[in-house]
């Protein structure tokens, strides 16, 4: 056999292994990263079904996904046992924004409380704005409560949008 015949085979192998390597390493990192969407999935539901203990995960989660959620994030929350919610609103995105209004309540349940201000708190991008709100019902210390948010809020050239958050704020009651 002819020297660049034997070079060009040895490369052909060399590929073919090193291409089956990276199919390996794709496959196995898709498989890990559904494996993951699941499990991020399934937090809320794993919440919802768990009779008093919590998932350790799922407050962070939900601290993480609100810290960085568009166009408003909530950077600091705190519940107290009377039910008092402390919280920091950060405008996450790149434009202006008017706060008109806040409505959170307890996961499942109908009450809560909706804050419409009078003085319209405008945000620039990356300020922030700290509030408390009462209301949402009393709690044990140490418990875990999910809580629902919608923002309205008005950006330039729009008025009246709503944010929904795709992920329950999750905030441990006295902590």
């Amino acid at each position: 056999m002819k020297k660049s015949t034997e070079k060009f085979l040895l490369y052909a192998l060399i590929a073919i292994i090193g291409a089956s390597a990276l199919i390996s390493v794709v496959v196995f990192a898709c498989g890990m990263a559904a494996l993951g969407s699941i499990f991020i999935a399934m937090l809320p539901f794993m919440s919802m079904t768990s009779s008093g203990a919590y998932p350790s995960a799922l407050p962070m989660h939900s601290a993480s996904y609100w810290a960085a959620a568009q166009p408003l994030g909530i950077t600091h929350a705190n519940l107290s046992t009377d039910g008092t919610l402390t919280y920091t609103i950060q405008n996450n995105g790149f434009e202006d924004i008017t706060l008109r209004k806040v409505d959170m309540r307890y996961f499942g349940s109908a009450s809560g409380n909706i804050i419409e201000f009078n003085s319209y708190p405008h945000l620039s991008p990356h300020q922030i704005f700290e509030h408390s709100m009462s209301g949402l019902g009393s709690c044990n210390s140490g418990e875990l409560k999910q809580i629902m948010v919608r923002f309205t809020y008005d950006k330039p050239n729009f008025t009246k949008l709503s944010q929904f958050g795709a992920t329950n704020l999750a905030v441990v009651c006295g902590g």
